[in-house]
């Protein structure tokens, strides 16, 4: 039985339509049912191909399985509905092709855009404590000395390479970290988790060098 495998394979029917019934049309009434869906169907948009497929694969049937109708109409109306099916069915697949590259698309977007930072003017300042290693002096705060440069340098490459390294924009991020040496401050601009982050990072140093 010659059945358009690759409408059937994309529309999933696998000739599971039901069986023709004793009702159905046949002979010339049924040939007047295929002419007037075949010109119904005469422009698909596309949420209707698979509508206008299933009820034209169901007309196939039909007349393929029809005894009244003289041979030279019956295949005149298979190859027309043949011709029709096949349009219907490249169609479909670029529906679906065009449905996957939007969704694919959407994916990577996602995956590309930048999480939520906050801005430079309203940036989190952590402030910095004594630090346990060689070459830091004591952090900003009362009765203590301002922190070095050097030993601020240190500190900000600590948390680089400690907190989401490849969030900051030296390798690619968004995240931002510089030390204010006026102050012996922190200015990050990061995301909301990784400003946690740091801060608890900051509180073991403070609470090593205590």
């Amino acid at each position: 039985m010659k059945i358009f495998k690759l409408a059937l394979l994309i529309l999933g029917l696998a000739l599971v339509l039901p069986p023709v019934c004793a009702q159905a049309a046949e002979g010339k009434e049924l040939q007047k049912e295929v002419q007037t869906a075949l010109k119904h169907w005469k422009k698909v948009e596309a949420p209707q191909a698979e509508t206008a497929a299933r009820e034209l694969l169901g007309l196939y049937r039909e007349v393929e399985a029809d005894e009244a109708l003289p041979d030279s109409t019956r295949n005149l109306l298979l190859r027309n509905l043949r011709v029709k099916l096949d349009v219907l069915s490249i169609q479909i697949a670029e529906a679906e092709l065009a449905q996957k590259k939007a969704q694919k698309q959407d994916e990577e977007a996602k995956e590309k855009k930048p999480a939520t930072v906050k801005r430079p003017e309203k940036a989190q300042q952590a402030e910095m404590a004594q630090m346990g290693v060689p070459g830091v002096g004591a952090g900003a705060g009362a009765g203590r000395g301002q922190i070095s440069e050097e030993a601020g340098e240190q500190l900000v490459e600590v948390i680089q390479n400690t907190i989401h390294p490849e969030s900051w924009e030296q390798n690619g991020g968004n995240g931002t970290i510089q030390f204010w040496s006026p102050n012996g401050h922190l200015i990050i601009r990061q995301t909301d988790e990784n400003h946690q982050k740091i801060q608890n990072l900051l509180e073991q140093l403070r609470r090593a060098g205590s």
